[in-house]
């Protein structure tokens, strides 16, 4: 979906929807709000949009107050993160996406659209909004209150539940981040996009498989015919069977849905996510085959079947799931990147002391993608000064924050382990 935004300059830019919410609720909302604040911002300010789309007007907004503040400057991985979360979500009344108005403040009270403006709105109506405690000042006070926003997910209310307190009888439309995940999957089952892995190996470098098969090939006659190989199978048209291996698809399919996704190994999602039982599983949760406490398999859930990377004879495959609980699919875990409540796609647990290896490398990656200097050779695996220098900077950084949860890390290097969920009430 695209919209065309009229900016200060008076110029006028077409945007797909997505890239202008990224300018948009970092400059609506603080981006340290909690993270389901930022979500409920994210689908009203994608609805707000959505109902102001006109192809008989110049342009859809204003790049101002006068719609809704549009500021590419402003761009953050917090609000990036809410806004992938609900991608393509919106609020709807009627069958058509409402006027999804919001403001700062309302002294307490959600103000009728027919108070401010003499229209009669079934879903913005005027209500008692405790969760709001500062006056209304220059607000309009109608539909969602970002200050009442924020302190309602504070106290562990969910995006569709704020969205619910502020418009009301409206309906979400769209799937969710875990959902999706799910039907991400589930497109790749008999096809063959063709990930290079094996042996605990993975593709470190999607965008540049060439480089990565001279690497590995030192023959330069094989690596030309390893590379012609590879361009013949990404142009097959998706017609012949080729497996991924199954931490490349997990990876893979994670990607088509958040760019900051890491490649890992089978055993390294497994140190991502959060443990669960098999009663407890939903759509787009992770099972594992495990062994004496590391995972050699991985598969994405989705209603009661498993999509994974079976072999190069089958390729990836939907199953029905007959053996919960016994020698196969026998560990599950929900990936804190998508579920996290108050959180950042920065998630590391470390299970012992190491000072290399996968889960390393992706606490690096994490740290990188906020702006810390990790030094020359990038996320490679190993810690030396610059990742710690860079740690350190990032647990003061923190420490001296007057956000709430940040990010939740847990890393253990030698016999100093830092863990938690950094806040200003409590650091490591």
């Amino acid at each position: 979906m695209k919209v065309r935004i009229k900016l200060k300059t008076g110029d006028i830019i077409e945007l797909d929807m997505e890239e202008y919410l990224r300018g948009v609720v970092p400059a609506e909302m603080p981006p340290y709000y909690p993270i389901e604040a930022l979500k409920a911002q994210a689908i009203a300010a994608r609805t707000y949009a959505m109902h102001r789309i006109n192809p008989d007007r110049p342009y859809d907004l204003a790049a101002t107050v006068a719609n809704q503040v549009y500021d590419p400057e402003k761009t953050h991985p917090r609000t990036d993160f809410a806004i992938k979360l609900t991608e393509g979500m919106y609020l709807s009344y009627g069958g058509k996406a409402i006027d999804a108005v919001f403001s700062a403040t309302n002294g307490g009270t959600i103000r009728s659209a027919k108070e401010r403006w003499g229209n009669d709105v079934p879903y913005l109506i005027e209500k008692p909004d405790p969760y709001c405690n500062l006056p209304l000042g220059n607000s309009h006070g109608v539909g969602l209150c970002q200050r009442g926003a924020g302190a309602m997910a504070e106290q562990g209310f969910s995006a569709k539940e704020i969205l619910c307190h502020y418009y009301h009888g409206i309906e979400i439309e769209g799937a969710p981040a875990m959902e999706r995940f799910a039907a991400t999957a589930m497109q790749f089952v008999g096809k063959s996009v063709y990930v290079l892995g094996g042996n605990g190996e993975t593709l470190t470098d999607m965008a540049n498989p060439v480089a990565w098969i001279k690497s590995k090939e030192t023959d330069s006659a094989d690596a030309d015919r390893a590379i012609a190989y590879y361009k013949r199978l990404l142009a097959s048209g998706l017609t012949e069977i080729h497996a991924f291996d199954c931490s490349g698809f997990v990876y893979h399919t994670l990607k088509q849905l958040f760019p900051t996704a890491m490649d890992m190994t089978a055993d390294g999602y497994l140190a991502m996510c959060e443990q669960i039982s098999s009663s407890a599983l939903t759509d787009g949760d992770l099972l594992f085959r495990t062994q004496n406490g590391h995972a050699y398999h991985v598969g994405i859930y989705a209603g009661g079947n498993v999509i994974h990377s079976k072999g190069r004879d089958c390729g990836v495959v939907c199953e029905q799931i007959t053996d919960l609980g016994d020698t196969h699919w026998n560990t599950f875990g929900r990936l804190k990147m998508i579920w996290e409540e108050d959180g950042i796609p920065i998630i590391l647990t470390v299970q012992k002391p190491m000072l290399q290896g996968e889960a390393i490398r992706a606490f690096q990656k994490g740290l990188e993608s906020l702006g810390y200097d990790i030094g020359k050779t990038g996320a490679d695996g190993k810690w030396g000064k610059n990742s710690h220098s860079a740690l350190e900077q990032f647990i003061a950084n923190q420490h001296n924050s007057t956000s709430p949860a940040n990010a939740y890390v847990q890393l253990k290097l030698g016999d100093e382990l830092y863990t938690g969920t950094v806040s200003r009430k409590r650091g490591f």
